[in-house]
């Protein structure tokens, strides 16, 4: 007769000890950083100032020849634009306009004449509006060559005592093909290496030309 109680007495004490206890489970943990430094985009754009000589009292028929340069200061590789942004102030105003079309051009080339100078590590393209890009390497730098031409067969009486403003902007965005997109509205496609007006293009320094272009701008 006692031994059934008896079992009922240890059960009891094995669920006490069930209800009271803490278990010490094996763990373990682990943690690593991925560090990652950002690079830096920049463009330097220098025109060399004309001598009182060349830069007073010009007449239509001219053309005024000068240097400058275009650095990529940053450590990306940079797709920059440039564009032609020639305004006219008129005797007796204060507001620099626009000059009417085909008065005054102002256009650029490289100073040596390469417009695939893999050495210096720019290489010139455009798009299908006749856009002009360089596409240029961490640190490179451009040798510009600038013509300003005063247009002796459009520029009329209304341009005498003028100041005309020759510009050219630079405008740089990472050499990817989503920033290009996104900041230039066109696609890898639509860029092609740079033909010189009258010259042909030379079709293994095309191949590499944009050879060079999807390696860099298809960059992931």
């Amino acid at each position: 007769m006692k031994m059934p109680k008896k079992l009922v007495l240890t059960a009891g004490a094995l669920l006490m000890v069930g209800v009271g206890s803490t278990y010490a489970w094996f763990t373990t943990s682990d943690a690593d950083t991925l560090a990652v430094s950002m690079g830096e985009l920049g463009v330097e754009t220098n025109l060399d100032a004309l001598s009182d000589e060349d830069g007073i009292d010009l007449e239509p028929g001219l053309v005024v020849e000068s240097t400058g340069s275009i650095e990529n200061t940053g450590s990306l590789y940079a797709l920059v634009k440039l564009e032609d942004e020639t305004s006219v102030t008129y005797k007796g105003t204060s507001e620099a306009v626009v000059a009417p079309e085909n008065t005054v051009a102002f256009t650029f080339a490289p100073e040596n004449d390469n417009y695939e100078d893999w050495d210096n590590g720019v290489i010139w393209y455009t798009d299908n509006n006749g856009g002009t890009y360089l596409l240029m390497d961490p640190s490179a730098t451009l040798g510009l060559s600038v013509d300003a031409d005063l247009n002796g067969e459009t520029i009329d009486n209304s341009f005498m005592g003028a100041q005309v403003n020759f510009k050219v902007k630079t405008q740089a965005t990472q050499a990817l093909e989503g920033a290009v997109q996104s900041e230039f509205g066109i696609t890898l496609e639509e860029l092609k290496p740079y033909q010189v007006e009258g010259q042909s293009l030379n079709r293994a320094a095309t191949d590499q030309a944009m050879a060079h272009l999807y390696e860099v701008m298809g960059r992931k």
